[in-house]
């Protein structure tokens, strides 16, 4: 097959038509063998890592059909798999050596006569339970701490009720064609959806009375959107435009404050973006290899980096102008055991059997160690120690994995209480007194302080004690935070967003309206790439690697003529600065929520997809702001229940085994940048499922659009995002909620299309 480009993807097949090598356009190759009996046995990718299959050696014997593999030996772990008479798995073993010991997790499910999932068990034995009625319908899920979820349908099969934990209930209303009309928080605020005749979403309202009106082309694609503010419905604040190429793809926008375009290659790969400010314009660039993987990034200083790729796929270097070479090294499967930077400075980083991090060393080339972490993990897959070489961190959880204890070598000790539904309700800090909540959760007092928000569920104002007033913060129409307050009611900051919800903008004043200093952003698809002042310059760049998640794991920072290095930790959270000296220009202790302590330059990146922010002391995080002192967001989540069901709290109260790059639900990843984890076997590729989540397909009537988690993608496709195709490889489409069970249905079919059958091996 030729490409475009001319690039040739080759494979070679047996005399049973069994595919035996794939060559990709870059030559590199895979090789796939088959047993008697024509199933898959072993896969070889082209750093020579083996995957193992076995299969029962008679049909019938209880270990599922012949087809079906009871055992797959990963290159660092091996999966048994145990099956019922109907061919599902009701035991899944995970087994890796630490050492000369066999450690195991195993995972178990049952099933009702009709063959609904009922239960799970964890590898701690904790069990999660599921309802169904009649038609098979998810009607309640019970967690390890007994506590419930109820889910309501109509007669068309409709999710019309949630109610929570809590007893508090969110409804819906769906029209005849079973698009959502109407979406109801437990307090009554509503947000209402309008279509045209062609089924598309015509406009929005959301509680406060702001409003969305959408236009599309005779191709259904979305070619305008404008946005009123509540009590001006004439004239819109902001209006959108798009523009697409014949082949569909998005080639510009204007907002009437900033513009943009884009150019690509023959094979739709983007290779050109520019932005225009007011007053100057900047563009990157960036080139591919024959095989998609990006060779390039022209940053908008003109600043040229490389990326380089072993046979595997796997990064091997990142070509730094004028510093040298990061070299990607020592390979444990997916991920890279050495990392060597300008300088001599060389990172060492040691992986279990799931890939999960247990030391991270970082030695300069005076053989002085600068970062050492050692990590210990439980079946649950939680830290409950980490040493460090500024001291040791001990966490404790309950059973819903929500972190209820954290001691620190230099701050003082934490622990929390929550309520059924994950509500933070006490804090050591704050003492015995309980936070407060309304139905909509959200958090009215917090003891030392007290919040009021919007109909929206947007955070407006922050009292302290004695109720005198604190910071009080605005929105515009998109309900995007736009401006900050003080207690004298002065402007000290302003905010401007992109038609992508990106902040490009924030302008500080010294006081009200005088002084105001401004700084803007620049975005590539990987996250934030530059600080740029008023007239253009940029102040710091950011690379991020190429193919990761948005603003996670940075690679290094350049401020002026400088460089930095990054150091991480397992979730890609940055620890360290380190120049091309090997000194520590940058360290910090965080507590476990992210309030952080820094010494040396400042860095403003906190935890994954966040951007520190000291005017209004939230970390600035895509699509909301988060507020590491109470550990969760200002805002309610923008995509709802769907996030979570308190559509406030932060990746579920564990934030030191998960993070949320996107502001909208958490990625559960067990490590930074894994493309390749411990879950879905597709096509005999281990693909991250972030862990424990199951792949699902969910779509949102706000937007028109779905998008599935996982895969081999990662997150496939994101509303907000038009350059990251839709797409699931490998989806599987087992939802954990009934929420989940209705978009999941609803979409399943579009997905599907996407979900190529010589990429996935089965699709559920």
């Amino acid at each position: 097959m030729i490409d475009a480009l001319g690039g040739e993807q080759t494979y070679t097949y047996d005399a049973a038509g069994n595919r035996t090598r794939e060559t990709d356009p870059s030559g590199k190759q895979t090789h796939y063998a088959y047993d008697a009996d024509r199933r898959l046995e072993k896969i070889t990718d082209g750093a020579g890592n083996e995957t193992t299959f076995h299969y029962p050696d008679e049909p019938g014997s209880g270990q599922g059909a012949r087809h079906q593999p009871v055992k797959i030996e990963y290159p660092t772990f091996e999966r048994l798999l145990t099956y019922d008479r109907r061919g599902r798995v009701v035991a899944q073993t995970d087994r890796w050596l630490e050492g000369a010991q066999w450690r195991e997790q195993t995972t178990r499910t049952t099933y009702d006569d009709r063959g609904n999932q009922i239960a799970t068990e964890d590898p701690a034995q904790r069990t999660t339970e599921f309802a169904y009625d009649p038609l098979g319908r998810m009607i309640t899920t019970t967690d390890a701490l007994d506590h419930t979820t109820t889910y309501h349908y109509d007669n068309r099969d409709n999710l019309i009720g949630l109610t929570d934990a809590n007893d508090n209930t969110h409804v819906f209303t769906f029209d005849r064609a079973d698009r959502m009309n109407t979406e109801a928080r437990p307090m009554g605020e509503t947000t209402v959806y309008e279509y045209d005749d062609a089924g598309q979403l015509f406009a929005r309202t959301d509680p406060v009375g702001n409003r969305a009106e959408y236009d599309y082309d005779d191709a259904g694609r979305r070619t305008e959107v404008r946005h009123y503010a509540a009590g001006n419905l004439n004239t819109p604040e902001r209006t959108v435009t798009f523009s697409y190429d014949e082949r569909g793809r998005l080639t510009g926008y204007d907002d009437g404050t900033l513009s943009g375009s884009y150019t690509y290659d023959d094979l739709g790969r983007k290779t050109e973006e520019t932005v225009n400010y007011p007053g100057f314009s900047k563009t990157h660039e960036q080139s591919w290899h024959a095989n998609g993987r990006q060779a390039s990034l022209t940053a908008p200083d003109g600043t040229e980096y490389g990326f380089s790729w072993d046979d595997a796929n796997r990064m091997e270097s990142v070509t730094v102008p004028g510093e040298g070479v990061i070299a990607y090294t020592d390979y444990d499967w997916q991920q890279p055991s050495r990392v060597e930077y300008p300088g001599g400075t060389v990172r060492t980083t040691s992986y279990d059997g799931l890939q999960r991090h247990r030391t991270i060393e970082v030695v300069n080339a005076s053989d002085q160690v600068l970062m050492d972490y050692d990590y210990t993990w439980e079946d649950t897959g939680n830290i409950t120690k980490k040493d460090t070489e500024h001291g040791t961190y001990a966490y404790g959880y309950d059973n819903a994995d929500r972190l209820t204890e954290a001691s620190y070598p230099t701050f003082s000790a934490e622990e929390w209480t929550y309520d059924p539904l994950g509500n933070r309700l006490t804090d050591l800090r704050t003492g015995d007194e309980q936070w407060q909540y309304n139905d909509n959760n959200e958090l009215l007092d917090s003891v030392d302080k007290s919040h009021e928000y919007d109909e929206n569920g947007s955070l407006v104002a922050e009292y302290g004690p004695g109720g005198r007033l604190g910071r009080t913060f605005e929105y515009n129409a998109e309900n995007r935070m736009s401006a900050v307050r003080d207690e004298n009611n002065d402007l000290i900051a302003e905010y401007l967003y992109d038609p992508f919800g990106r902040r490009v903008c924030k302008i500080i004043y010294e006081s009200d309206g005088d002084n105001p200093e401004a700084t803007w952003y620049a975005y590539n698809d990987q996250g934030l790439m530059a600080e740029l002042d008023e007239l253009g310059n940029s102040s710091d760049f950011y690379l991020f690697p190429p193919n990761g998640l948005w603003s996670t794991d940075p690679i290094l920072r350049k401020s002026g003529s400088s460089f930095y290095y990054y150091q991480v930790d397992h979730l890609g959270t940055p620890q360290q600065l380190v120049d091309g000296a090997g000194s520590v220009s940058h360290s910090r202790e965080m507590r476990a929520f992210g309030e952080t302590q820094q010494a040396g330059v400042e860095d403003r990146l906190r935890f994954p997809g966040q951007l520190y922010d000291q005017v209004n002391g939230f970390a600035y995080n895509y699509m909301r702001y988060y507020s590491p002192d109470v550990g969760r967001y200002s805002r309610r989540d923008p995509i709802g229940v769907r996030g979570d069901l308190t559509t406030f709290a932060y990746v579920r109260a564990s934030p030191v085994s998960y993070f949320d790059e996107y502001g909208l639900k958490r990625s559960e990843c067990c490590g930074s940048n894994e493309e390749k984890v411990v879950d879905t076997f597709c096509a005999g590729t281990v693909c991250n499922t972030y862990c424990d989540e199951v792949i699902i397909c969910a779509y949102d009537v706000a937007y028109g659009a779905g998008w599935c988690t996982a895969g081999c993608l990662g997150l496939g496709f994101f509303f907000w995002n038009p350059f990251v195709a839709l797409g699931c490889e490998a989806l599987i489409c087992v939802p954990k909620t009934a929420i989940d069970f209705v978009s999941c249905n609803k979409e399943y079919d579009r997905c599907l299309r996407e979900c190529t059958e010589d990429k996935c091996t089965y699709c559920l």
